[in-house]
């Protein structure tokens, strides 16, 4: 569905069209591939495939008895690695692999069971350009695993009550916050090897919902009650300024835009803002229901930028500078 034009000037971002399937969406989380984004349903509990340049959908995988948690695209946009669970104690978690074009899985890899708290971090990456799969469990740390059978390879248990991770861009590195030597901390690991490559302190004592790498690998982007820039090099920190404090009950996402000269930051009252992480300063925002952002993405050409939200499907924007 394309997107109303009127003309405005200034940065900005500029809706360009609307990616909608016949049921309701609810973006737990967005992976692009190219010109593909691979979307999981929390609400469906579907996983649906889409080109995002053209806004035609590709694949609508079979609806599950448990809540999607987090899905990946492989590099070659044909396979797909999925992780369901229900959020109550006891619930059966585990991640599926994927072949997209016949919507068929032969891979099932138990995760175990939900504890009380509901698993809040339970992800999958393809990593080694696609060589590996890496899972991430909130309690047991991280495994890596081949990319057919899902068979483990190699385990790491020293990261405990993992809260957030996120992949590089180039899928080498891992940032995990979570407690190791009885610390909480950052992590920042070689996502294969799991070679501890940095070590950080938090930034401040509230609840992260993200925390996510610059093009550059140079900094963080860290997302709690505050917002943070962190270079990860010297670990130096710069608090950009507090998000409203009705932002606290509800998720958060965000991105750096270009080399790092701007932040776009999205979260659940429903707005999307370009920041300024020198100055702090709100550059452009859009606000209404429809900006309700549970899951953001920036595309590999570094201009566009998908967003995905609570019953409104996916967004394609691009980063307009004038």
């Amino acid at each position: 569905m394309a997107a109303k034009k009127r003309k405005v000037e200034g940065e900005r971002l500029e809706l360009l069209r609307e990616l909608k399937a016949k049921a309701d969406q609810n973006t737990c989380n967005l992976s692009v591939v190219g010109p593909r984004v691979l979307c999981g349903d929390g609400m469906s509990n579907r996983v649906r495939l889409w080109n995002w340049k053209t806004g035609k959908l590709l694949v609508d995988l079979p609806r599950s008895r448990f809540a999607v948690r987090h899905a990946h695209l492989h590099p070659d946009k044909r396979t797909a690695v999925v992780c369901y669970g229900n959020y109550d104690e006891g619930s059966e978690i585990y991640c599926q692999i994927w072949n997209l074009h016949k919507q068929v899985s032969n891979i099932t890899i138990p995760l175990g069971t939900s504890d009380q708290t509901g698993m809040f971090c339970l992800k999958a990456y393809w990593v080694q350009d696609g060589q590996r799969l890496l899972t991430v469990h909130e309690t047991e740390g991280l495994t890596l695993r081949h990319p057919v059978t899902g068979e483990s390879l190699a385990e790491d248990t020293s990261m405990n009550q993992i809260i957030c991770c996120t992949l590089s861009h180039d899928r080498s590195r891992i940032v995990l916050v979570c407690e190791r030597n009885k610390k909480d901390v950052m992590c920042i690991l070689d996502a294969c090897s799991f070679q501890v490559l940095r070590e950080l302190p938090l930034p401040d004592e509230t609840r992260v919902y993200y925390v996510g790498f610059d093009a550059g690998m140079k900094n963080l982007l860290y997302l709690s009650a505050n917002s943070f820039v962190i270079e990860i090099e010297t670990g130096s920190v710069m608090n950009l300024h507090k998000i409203p404090h009705e932002c606290l009950d509800g998720g958060y996402s965000g991105c750096f835009l270009g080399e790092g000269e701007r932040i776009l930051r999205g979260h659940n009252v429903n707005q999307l803002a370009i920041v300024n992480p020198e100055s702090g300063e709100v550059i452009w925002k859009k606000r209404g229901k429809e900006e309700f952002c549970s899951g953001l993405e920036l595309c590999e050409d570094g201009q566009h930028i998908l967003t995905g939200g609570d019953r409104d499907g996916i967004r394609v924007w691009r980063w307009v500078r004038e």
